[in-house]
Order: structure tokens, then sequence, then C-alpha cells
């Protein structure tokens, strides 16, 4: 079922998640959540889940505890919409803390810090142990002391094939995503992101492009055609063979291989070598280089023509060439230095009975807040939780402010799910 597995068998420690109305096949690859607890996890006043998301693959790897997709999510905003991008079979952990969400340096958050960090091979720098979770034995009840986390639920499902998109097929369909995806360094997740793409690439894009094209083929590849020429020739100059002159300037040209036609050496560069061979007795080298015969001829000239040559003087001259040294002063720094405790008190004095209407004005505010706060939490109680996801009974955030971002992002992930599959990973 795709209830999960319970963590406690204890009531009042029970943490369950609602997907699909318990389903074990999804209906949508955008998958909306809910959360619900036993009466001991409410009285803890629950704050944030990491949800673990995987597939087949992130599931049947050597270190699949740190392979997938992770999300923080508040308990407050009631819902989060999973986008999957694999069709198949998926496991979905989830782990329950207390505190604050924020990803500062305080040294409560460095657990979360350490949950959502990546390395460079796409792996998270901290393991989560979903079989042992399942298995609800003693390293999972370990790992859950160690990291501070409350409880912990892991949910199994499938996702059909069916329920993503289609790249393109044809020639004229395949043409329009590469022109879309030009620039992109990732394709489009899903149909939204690829329209949005599209309609970019037939607006804004052509412009740019031809710009872009312009300084690319007219600009950019002749200068480096023309660096070839020149730094190729400087190369062989002073006795390092290049590679190829005029393949090099066409690659470049074309731009098909430029990076690595600008580097004009060859992988082994060595001094007057020619052509190199595993067999010793067939590599070749340079009699001599174009620099030797020009030293050669200069010394010969520069003896000969001794009386005419001022290269003293010139000399002088280029060292006497310089660079000014600019410098700046600071000015006169002002600071004002004040009796910051004697102002308190003097304002203590005088607004004395206003502080104390404002402290008890604040603690009936904090008293209303924390009788709202219990009423907010009893909302995610098990004996309230429905059979199926509903959109318009979810539970509604305490601040105005955050059931409007609650009312938008339901509704944009609502739409999207039905507009906008995402396209799958192969």
């Amino acid at each position: 079922m795709a209830e999960g597995a319970r963590v406690e068998k204890k009531s009042e420690s029970i943490f369950e998640l609602l997907l699909n109305g318990g389903k074990f096949e999804m209906n949508s690859a955008t998958i909306p959540i809910q959360w619900f607890f036993g009466e001991g996890l409410i009285a803890r006043k629950p704050s944030y889940i990491i949800f673990f998301e995987q597939d087949e693959k992130d599931i049947a790897h050597d270190y699949s505890e740190t392979r997938g997709r992770r999300y923080v999510v508040k308990v407050e905003e009631a819902i989060k919409f999973l986008q999957i991008f694999r069709p198949g079979h998926h496991r979905l952990t989830a782990l329950l803390f207390t505190g604050s969400v924020s990803l500062g340096t305080h040294e409560e958050n460095e657990s979360l810090r350490r949950f959502l960090r990546q390395h460079s091979n796409g792996h998270y720098e901290s393991s989560i142990p979903v079989w042992d979770i399942q298995q609800e034995n003693e390293n999972s009840k370990m790992f859950l002391a160690n990291y501070g986390a409350l409880a912990a639920v892991v949910v199994e499902f499938e996702v059909p094939a069916g329920l993503f998109a289609a790249e393109p097929e044809t020639k004229f369909s395949k043409l329009l995503w590469k022109w879309a995806n030009l620039w992109y360094k990732k394709p489009p997740v899903d149909q939204c992101d690829y329209r949005s793409r599209l309609i970019t690439s037939f607006t804004l894009k052509p412009i740019p492009f031809i710009f872009y094209a312009f300084f690319k083929y007219l600009v950019f590849g002749p200068i480096g055609a023309l660096y070839i020429l020149v730094a190729s020739s400087i190369s062989f100059f002073i006795g390092f063979r290049p590679k190829p002159i005029l393949p090099s300037i066409w690659r470049t040209i074309t731009w098909t291989g430029f990076d690595e036609d600008l580097k004009v050496w060859g992988d082994s560069p060595e001094y007057r070598l020619w052509e190199s061979h595993w067999d010793y007795e067939k590599v070749r080298y340079m009699p001599f280089t174009l620099l030797e015969l020009t030293l050669i001829i200069a010394v010969i000239a520069g003896i000969y023509y001794s009386d005419h040559v001022q290269l003293a003087k010139y000399l002088f001259y280029l060292l006497m060439v310089g660079c000014a040294v600019i410098g700046f002063t600071l000015a006169v720094v002002l600071a004002f230095r004040f009796g910051p405790d004697s102002i308190t008190e003097k304002i203590t004095d005088l607004f004395q009975n206003v502080k104390v209407r404002k402290l008890q004005r604040e603690m009936i505010l904090r008293a209303e807040r924390e009788k709202q706060e219990k009423e907010f939490f009893k909302s995610f109680s098990l004996d309230k939780k429905p059979v199926a996801v509903d959109l318009h009974k979810l539970q509604k955030p305490l601040e105005g402010k955050k059931r409007l971002i609650q009312i938008f992002y339901v509704s944009f992930w609502a739409t999207k799910a039905k507009i906008c599959k995402p396209f799958a990973v192969k």
C-alpha cells in the first residue's frame, strides 16, 4: 500500500503520508502529498519534513542510501507536489524534524544541511538507511536518535510510463526541439518548460541568435584562425612543431574543433622534435631552428656593424619607461560616541508605563497564538486523515501571507499537473 511503513507501533508516535488515496499505482506523474501524525508527535510540534525520492536505478545502486532527490518542506505548508521524472517503481522516504528549518550557520541545522548537501558526483553527503527504516530495527532507531528525527516513514508506489510526455518523433518536431533547447544545458523537465522555451525561441531568441552567429562565425572564428596562423608560425620559428595549420584553421572557422585547435602544439611538445615514434631510431629532429639561424645572423651583423648600432642607448631609453604609482589617502573619520546605557535608562524611565502595557498585550497575543497553533497541529491528527488528497480541504497556515502563498502554490501545481506532463529521464 502507498500509505507507507510505520516506524513505531505506538499510535501516538505514528507518522503517515497520504498520496493518491492509498493506491500503489499513481494516476499522475505530479503527485500531491499530505502528512498526518499521532498525538505524541503533534505534542512535539514538528516543523519540517525531508523527503527522499528514489527510482529503480537509485534503489538498485550500490550506494542507494545517498542516491536520489531530496526536498525539505515545512509542516505548516500542509502539502507537497512531487514531480517524478522516470516511470516504474519508486520509493519515498520522509523524515520528520522539529526546530528551525533555516539553512543558516546554527549548529542545530547542521543535520539539515548535511542531508541536503551533494557531492559533485550527485551523491548526498549523509546517507539515509531506508531498508533499516522499513524494518523498524535498532539501526533505524539509532539513526533517528543521532540526527534528532522525530519519526520516519517509507512509501513505495508505481508510476506508469503513460503518465509522461513523449519527446518529438517527426523530423520537423525534432528540429523545433533542437531550436527551442539551443543554449540550454539541460533538456526541459516538462511540457510547460518546453512550451516556455518554444515561445522564447520564436520571440526573444532570433535577434540574439543573429548576433551570436555573426560574432561566432564572422568575428571570433576568423580571429581564432588568425591566432592559429600567428601562433603556429611563432612556434615553428622558436623550434616547436605545431599541428597542421590549414586543417586547424578550417575547424576553427567552422567551430568543429575550436577549443582543441587553439592549442597549436601537440600533446607532447618537445624542442626541435619533428616526428615522434615508439622506435627511438625512427624519431626525427629539426637540424636547426629559425630562431637559432636568426641569432647567428644577428650576431654576425652586430659585429660587422658595431660602429653604427647604438644598442646601449636604445636599451637605456626602454628601461626609462615605467608606471606611475597612484595612491590615495583616507580622510578624517569622525566618530561620535554616545552613552547608550544612560540613554537607555532615561528612555526606560520615560516610557516605563508604555512598556508594561505593551508587554501585557504581547502576553495576550502569545497566549492566543499558542492556542491557534495547538488547533492548527490538531488538524494534522490521524483522526482527520481523509481517504484521498482533497486540495479544497487542506490545513490553512496561521499567517495570512502564508495562506495566500499556499493558495497560489496549490493552484499553480494543480493546474500544471493537468496540462504539463513531465519528460521521462532516460
